[in-house]
């Protein structure tokens, strides 16, 4: 990327050849960084489109443009056409007919969710959820969504009537700035239900290396920490005022899990049962001393940010789970991968969110 186009971000200015360098320059990191091997191994005409229309929503959603201003910019700029070269995605409506077909692609979505641009780091993760709406005023069939079963409630804004709400969960290694888990849940899932599938079956261990998830107060649970510590997994939660002194009580004297007692060996049992004691310890003062940590988990924030602000992960024109998981998930995964890029290029994160927020919801 050209230094000027960088200062000119810092500086909180940018004009047109600045956002298409810096656009340019993030898809061609992306597309030899992660989508290039993920193909390594051969692929199919569907895989090889997923690639390219990728590389399309990543260039589009920097620049604002909407699908068919941005296939009249590709006329006309031989840059463009040759970072893309765009074989089975080159007009607008094989985009169009691509983009109806990519909901049944999730499966394949899922394996490059943690392909990153190169970052390396320990397993430290924030993890948080995030509510998004699907405005129904609009939609004049609406008697299908009620009858349909997706996981969703309906609820009503002041600002848009009645919507849907799709509850989106995100687990996020705070190291390597890359997306670790996905899911959509239903707006009323219990927490500690997200907490086991995202979390501890997720990033679990019974004899592995030790893992730190930090997460605010609405994952608060005696469980959920008790869980992870059963699990090899330091959970730094904000806890509720009134529970603080029940927390350490109960935490203290938690039941070691049952497979310790299976350990013949003295020696080792007393190694693992001073682990776990150390663990839990670590588990207290930790997340009693939560604001120490609050900084670290505001990376996470800044991505949700860069979902709703940048790829329109805000306000979706979806109405059930199965269409709208893809473009959920192509919005946090594309942030993860702008804050990479970000702060390789040693770019004012929040600068850049606020000259690129402007841009078309390219949803």
């Amino acid at each position: 990327m050209k230094a000027e186009a960088i200062q000119k971000i810092n500086e909180g200015e940018l004009d047109g050849e600045s956002t298409l360098d810096f656009a340019l320059s993030h898809a061609e990191k992306v597309k030899e960084g992660v989508l290039q091997s993920w193909f390594k191994k051969g692929a199919s005409r569907n895989d090889k489109a997923l690639n390219e229309f990728l590389l399309i929503e990543i260039i589009r959603s920097i620049l604002g443009a909407e699908p068919r201003c941005f296939f009249v910019l590709l006329s006309v700029s031989r840059r463009l056409r040759a970072l893309l070269d765009l074989k089975y995605v080159d007009d607008l409506e094989r985009y169009k007919y691509f983009k109806r077909k990519i909901k049944n692609l999730k499966g394949r979505l899922r394996e490059i969710s943690k392909r990153s641009l190169g970052t390396e780091g320990d397993e430290s993760f924030a993890f948080d959820s995030s509510i998004v709406t699907a405005d129904l005023n609009g939609y004049r069939n609406g008697k299908k969504v009620k009858k349909g079963d997706y996981g969703v409630r309906f609820t009503y804004s002041t600002t848009k009537g009645t919507v849907i709400g799709f509850q989106t969960l995100l687990l996020f290694n705070l190291e390597k700035f890359s997306v670790r888990k996905f899911e959509i849940y239903p707006i009323d899932a219990s927490t500690k239900k997200m907490w086991k599938e995202m979390v501890c079956d997720e990033i679990g261990t019974k004899g592995g290396k030790k893992k730190t998830v930090i997460a605010d107060g609405g994952f608060f649970a005696y469980e959920n920490y008790i869980q992870s510590a059963n699990h090899r997994i330091e959970s730094i939660i904000n806890p509720r005022c009134d529970c603080r002194e029940n927390l350490k009580e109960k935490l203290e004297n938690m039941s070691p899990r049952l497979e310790l007692f299976e350990i013949h060996d003295p020696e080792k049992k007393e190694k693992v049962m001073g682990e776990m004691k150390d663990l839990v310890s670590s588990i207290i003062e930790k997340s009693l001393n939560y604001d120490e940590y609050k900084k670290k988990r505001s990376t996470i924030e800044k991505i949700f940010k860069i979902a709703k602000q940048i790829y329109g992960v805000k306000d979706l024109h979806v109405y059930h789970e199965e269409g709208a998981h893809w473009k959920i998930f192509i919005g946090f995964y594309f942030s993860c991968l702008l804050y990479q890029d970000l702060k390789d290029e040693k770019i004012n994160v929040d600068k850049a969110v606020g000259l690129f927020a402007d841009n078309t919801d390219v949803w």
